[in-house]
């Protein structure tokens, strides 16, 4: 489970190493494994389509951090797009961002997606198990089809940062499911429920 009070508090601009983040910008963000199997390419691509004031930053460390880094410096990006590193506190990465970006075809749900979620964001993102069906209702159109991501991841970005309205609204949606699904105590009492049935019994919390 998540502890999703944590998510709530405000951040500072420069709470995150390395980075600041500046009057008037707007991140979108992503925390990665960086394996080779993510395809953040399509989001850098997607960032050159958006109002200079959006930025990219995403947190993490491995193989595939060169391959964005040359991507942005091939689009001209490399000023918008900010790899922090690895970062530990996951509360602080999600509360100085507008927008949370999925780009993986491989993985099912994600911890990092139901923290972004905790902390109101609304998030782009292919439809991988069962993101789609946890996302709040406004926020699904923006849980797209894997197949055609490369193609769709850019066009559910443009849409959600030109309405700050709908993200705002995905964003609330998206808090509310997390707090009744994936807080700590939810989770608890769920995984209870489950062992008590499986076993026969009843467990005491």
């Amino acid at each position: 489970g998540v502890n999703v009070e944590r998510f709530w508090a405000a951040v500072r601009p420069d709470a995150l190493r390395g980075i600041v983040k500046r009057e008037g910008e707007s991140w979108i963000g992503a925390i990665a494994t960086m394996d080779g199997n993510e395809n953040w390419q399509v989001l850098v691509g997607a960032l050159a389509l958006l109002p200079p004031e959006w930025h990219l930053v995403i947190a993490g460390d491995g193989p595939g951090r060169g391959a964005i880094r040359h991507e942005a410096e091939r689009l001209d990006l490399s000023h918008r797009v900010h790899l922090p590193g690895r970062v530990d506190d996951h509360a602080i990465f999600m509360g100085l961002l507008d927008i949370y970006a999925l780009a993986s075809e491989t993985e099912g749900f994600p911890m990092f997606a139901a923290c972004a979620m905790a902390a109101g964001l609304p998030i782009v993102a292919p439809a991988r198990h069962e993101l789609a069906t946890l996302v709040g209702e406004a926020n699904a159109p923006f849980v797209v089809d894997p197949a055609k991501a490369g193609e769709l991841l850019p066009t559910a970005l443009r849409e959600l940062v030109g309405d700050v309205t709908l993200r705002v609204l995905a964003g609330q949606q998206n808090q509310a499911r997390a707090r009744s699904q994936f807080a700590q105590t939810a989770m608890v009492e769920r995984f209870r429920r489950l062992y008590a049935s499986a076993l026969g019994r009843e467990i005491k919390a």
